[in-house]
């Protein structure tokens, strides 16, 4: 991702007509993104790799700065704030950003208006705002917190969600919720575990994946879904899927928590392998998350590569959790 010095095309012709007809333009163009949705994508000659996605924000109140955090945007830092800042148009209430993304990614966005633009800021989610034209919302509705909405955006060329649908005439594997007690922790954590089919405790030991936010991969992102499918398609061999709740403690714990990580290494990944015919072999054993849990695959990778040797860390973020 390369953000753009020069204007698009639309950029020059809102300024110019703006600056001729100041209400009637800004009118106009909020109808319009009503009805097209955002971002706007743009073409690049000779260039058909990448595209130009801009990205509109319409202040509703008195509005001084507008903060974006993305996956296409290097992790926020004092060098390169200026990246997350969105430009006002004249001194209207239109906020854009325009940015050079591959045409075969996805990626989610965040938007802070009048943000403290201090990079250690605890209070920063508490002033997220989604992007009210985006039609492609992901919705986290974690029991007991929040709902958060996330825009989202697939690129021209991406595969779009082909994976998280269910398909009806594939084999299909089976999730069981068990209780965890640790003695690290004073409370049992809810683990489920995906069986894949036809699953045998006579086979070769299974490769295996454990994940955190273990709520939001089965209910939000579909993951028996997408594991169905690829099982099915032949993508990735039969394997089992570990999905661990953080839900009362989720900042607490994927904050690079030694106990947590102790806990998941040392104690549930052995009482899970008495359960279930696991591999023994830490190349056979991927840990993974989104943000935080991000964050905690890559810490616990190292920190105990025996166990979990090999780690995937999806969206890894600083500064702001989902």
């Amino acid at each position: 991702m390369n953000k753009y010095n020069f204007e698009t095309e639309i950029i020059k012709i809102l300024k110019l007509n703006i600056q001729n007809d100041k209400e009637k333009t800004l009118n106009e163009f909020l109808e319009f993104l009503k009805e097209k949705g955002t971002p706007i994508i743009e073409s690049i000659n000779d260039d058909p790799d990448n595209s130009l996605v801009i990205i509109f924000y319409f202040a509703e109140e008195p509005t001084d700065n507008v903060l974006i955090i993305s996956s296409i945007l290097p992790v926020l830092t004092n060098e390169n704030i200026e990246e997350h800042l969105l430009h006002r148009i004249s001194d209207t209430n239109l906020w854009y950003g325009t940015y050079k993304v591959r045409n075969d990614l996805k990626f989610a966005y965040h938007l802070f208006p009048n943000d403290s633009l201090l990079i250690e800021c605890t209070e920063r989610s508490q002033n997220r705002r989604v992007d009210k034209f985006n039609k492609n919302k992901l919705t986290l509705n974690r029991p007991g917190m929040s709902k958060v909405n996330i825009s989202y955006v697939n690129m021209p060329n991406s595969c779009g969600n082909l994976w998280l649908k269910e398909r009806n005439n594939i084999p299909k594997g089976t999730i069981t919720k068990h209780e965890f007690e640790s003695s690290y922790f004073s409370k049992p954590r809810v683990v489920n575990v995906y069986k894949p089919f036809g699953y045998s405790n006579d086979s070769s030991p299974y490769v295996f994946i454990t994940l955190t936010d273990g709520h939001d991969y089965i209910n939000v992102l579909r993951s028996e879904h997408v594991l169905n499918n690829l099982i099915a398609d032949k993508k990735i061999p039969p394997i089992l899927a570990i999905f661990i709740d953080t839900i009362d403690n989720r900042r607490e714990d994927l904050y690079c928590n030694d106990l947590f990580c102790s806990s998941v290494a040392n104690e549930m990944i052995p009482w899970l392998r008495n359960k279930y015919n696991l591999s023994d072999d830490p190349q056979k054993a991927i840990i993974g998350g989104v943000s935080l849990g991000g964050l905690t695959a890559i810490y616990m990778g190292l920190k105990h590569s025996n166990v979990l040797e090999t780690y995937f860390a999806n969206q890894v973020r600083f500064g702001i959790s989902l």
